[in-house]
């Protein structure tokens, strides 16, 4: 009699050998907690690179955002609770870059690839989660008087030669990590917000408002933006959103928006987890606490501050970041001037322009 697969259950080929388990399965049937596992310990190296060759590798709706640095990261785990308390180890590349799609928006650090060391994580992150895993060879790294040594081989063909030195242990309470959740919850997040709420409801001097962060390893930007109502002076719209901002940094926020942005911050990570791929699924999780905090669970110190979070850490946060200047642009529609002027337009071959204008840029500065 043919065997029936059990609803439910997770499977791994051959499905013939019954119900599999794994990092997602325990053979209970149910997940694990990883409560205090497994022990990780990560290196990296980050270099600025060539913009025009890291674009070659970003799929379509995908660009690089910001400076175009790489960053190669090894973690070597143990106790790893599905493996029995046995360890391996990955390697991973990634860039920052931004994705633009019909629906979703994201930014975080693209995963060009994972290397892993042992056969079960590969074919079940593979299989179970389309991740693009393939295999190396990742040896223990060799500490020897203050310098780290990391390789990467395959069959003897040494790939990847890294030598770090001045290399010190960090106490997870000492990796710098955002204030969670974060000030532009309060001041941009959503029609709740204080920017849409004055802007758009109250002072009706914009259809919309909002904001945003861009985060990246050497720098970042805190962008604040308006759509001003048609005929609307636009030197009110930008008093309006210096108002409101500088509000935030005298009095912070309230009890019920420091609990609002808790709510939203935890409820956005849960989403997000529970999804694969994307920069807030798994993926763009793991990748991000090893790039930005130095090892794949370095999420954990975020969330641990939303349990303690109060407003004047939000407060004090904002002061820090967002007290000292500003850069204002102003984009104006379309004048009436481009309207069509008839139908007996030429629509066999594209205009080609005559003149071009004259272009004038600043001279290039680097810091």
């Amino acid at each position: 009699m043919a065997y029936q697969f059990q609803p439910g259950a997770m499977y791994l080929m051959p499905t013939h050998f019954g119900p599999m388990t794994g990092p997602r399965r325990g053979p209970d049937g149910k997940g694990y907690a990883c409560i205090d596992t497994p022990k990780s310990t990560s290196y990296s190296v980050s270099f600025l690179t060539n913009a025009e060759q890291l674009e070659e590798l970003l799929p379509e709706g995908f660009a690089l955002h910001g400076e175009p640095v790489v960053t190669v990261y090894q973690n070597h785990m143990k106790e790893i609770e599905w493996l029995a308390g046995r360890g391996y180890s990955m390697m991973g590349v990634t860039f920052p870059a931004t994705y633009a799609g019909k629906r979703d928006r994201a930014m975080g650090p693209f995963l060009t690839v994972l290397w892993e060391n042992m056969t079960e994580p590969i074919l079940t992150g593979r299989e179970q989660l389309g991740f693009a895993k393939i295999y190396c060879e990742l040896p223990d790294p060799a500490v020897c008087r203050g310098e780290t040594h990391v390789i990467a081989h395959w069959q003897g063909f040494r790939f990847l030669d890294m030598k770090l030195t001045n290399m010190r242990e960090v106490a997870p309470a000492d990796y710098p990590a955002p204030a969670a959740p974060r000030t532009d919850g309060v001041l941009t997040g959503g029609q709740t917000s204080r920017l849409y709420q004055r802007l758009v409801y109250e002072d009706q001097l914009a259809t919309d408002a909002g904001g945003f962060i861009f985060q990246g390893e050497i720098s970042g930007a805190y962008i604040l933006w308006a759509t001003a109502q048609p005929g609307q002076d636009l030197a009110a719209v930008e008093a309006a959103l210096d108002e409101e901002l500088q509000r935030f940094l005298d009095t912070g926020p309230t009890d019920s928006e420091l609990s609002r942005v808790i709510t939203q911050s935890r409820s956005s990570f849960i989403r997000g987890v529970e999804r694969v791929g994307g920069f807030s699924g798994k993926s763009g999780i793991l990748a991000e606490s090893a790039v930005f905090g130095g090892r794949p669970d370095a999420y954990k110190a975020s969330l641990a501050l939303l349990d303690k979070a109060t407003a004047e850490d939000l407060r004090d946060a904002a002061r820090n970041w967002l007290g000292n200047g500003s850069f204002i642009l102003e984009i104006h529609p379309y004048d009436d001037r481009l309207a069509a002027t008839g139908d007996d337009a030429d629509r066999s071959a594209l205009p080609m322009p005559e003149s071009f204008p004259v272009a004038e840029f600043p001279a290039l500065a680097r810091a």
